[in-house]
């Protein structure tokens, strides 16, 4: 059987096809690396968010450690603060009854 000749408008179609399956060929593995890039920065968007997640319970931990501290420390303050209140508090007793004797004696 004999091959039948092209005409010349079937040649340009088939070129025109071939062309742009090459460019849909491009595209695709223009794609494909696309995929692959966004795969990679999405891995790495997912390491970024793990280690934030463990940074903030490490800064979660530091922060009760802190106001733990911050709470024996208050509490230490007011031990002190009353201490100095009740050591006012003799002094001025002290210094009451000296007043009250001399005054007594005084009078006398």
């Amino acid at each position: 059987m004999a091959n039948p000749k092209l005409s010349g408008k079937c040649t340009e179609m088939i070129t025109e096809m071939h062309s742009r399956t090459e460019v849909l060929i491009s595209d695709m593995s223009n794609i494909k690396d696309g995929q692959k890039e966004l795969r990679k920065e999405l891995g790495d968007i997912r390491s970024s968010i793990t280690d934030l997640k463990v940074s903030t319970k490490g800064y979660a931990e530091n922060l009760q450690n802190v106001k733990c501290e911050f709470e024996e420390h208050k509490k230490e303050h007011q031990q002190t603060f009353g201490r100095i209140i009740a050591i006012l508090g003799i002094v001025a007793t002290f210094i009451s009854i000296t007043v009250s004797v001399l005054f007594n004696l005084f009078r006398r």
